[in-house]
């Protein structure tokens, strides 16, 4: 997942959506097997000790419907300023067949929705095997966004320089991570809030005409999020000069 967010390897191939972003990791799901123990002891690394920008979640708790235990260590990350990108799961095509914590909404401030990543086909198409909405935890719309889901190049834990075929929505969180890493480079200030708002806004729109349960709000245009970034930062200034409340932080 990382390496479709930031990879670069020895040889210098470009892999990576942000190349040039530092990583950190932590093995908060230790052979791909929920451990409580595991995950909270990863999730106060990276929120005292890491402190990342962007934080991929390529994980999801193993029960349907909508289990808020993990809201408090959510709420941790996003007040820290730390942008938690989910995978919005691979157990589609059925509605609602979405995920905790990726299906959290009345996030902090108190409006958040977490940036789930569905996936999407070559052709425009929802990876049939992306999850869907509608969300667990209120009705609304699920996954928040899509991302290129299938026949991605990733690298392969074997050697330095080994590569396999990926698919499914972890890659496409992983996709999604390194764009919101750019948009940090060009607008270090940027909030969370701010970074998810212009993600959803400039997303293409798949499917049926405006947000759905297959497509969330469509599929996350890069160029699209940095002109719409720069439009946010340059209000939220104008009505923190005239003394208005700023829409973020």
């Amino acid at each position: 997942m990382l390496s479709v967010a930031v990879g670069q390897n020895l040889e210098g191939k470009i892999l990576g959506v942000a190349p040039e972003a530092e990583w950190i990791a932590c093995a908060g799901i230790p052979e791909g097997r929920y451990n409580n123990v595991a995950l909270n002891k990863c999730a106060d690394w990276m929120l005292n000790t890491g402190q990342p920008d962007v934080l991929i979640n390529a994980w999801l708790l193993p029960g349907q419907g909508c289990d808020r235990s993990l809201e408090r260590i959510v709420d941790a990350w996003r007040a820290a300023e730390i942008l938690p990108v989910f995978s919005a799961g691979n157990e589609g095509p059925s509605a609602q067949s979405d995920r905790s914590p990726a299906n959290y909404v009345g996030l902090y401030p108190g409006y958040g929705v977490a940036l789930s990543v569905g996936g999407a086909t070559r052709s425009g198409d929802a990876l049939r095997a992306s999850s869907r909405g509608p969300s667990s935890c209120d009705g609304s719309i699920y996954p928040a966004v899509v991302a290129p889901a299938e026949d991605l190049m990733a690298a392969f834990p074997l050697t330095p320089s080994m590569y396999t075929w990926a698919e499914g929505t972890s890659v496409a969180a992983g996709l999604v991570a390194g764009a919101a890493g750019l948009l940090l480079q060009r607008y270090p200030q940027a909030s969370v809030s701010d970074l998810e708002e212009v993600l959803r806004s400039s997303a293409l729109d798949l499917g049926p005409a405006g947000p759905d349960n297959a497509f969330g709000h469509g599929q996350i245009y890069l160029p699209a999020a940095l002109d719409s970034l720069e439009v946010l930062l340059r209000r939220n200034q104008s009505r923190s000069v005239s003394g208005d409340s700023p829409a973020t932080r």
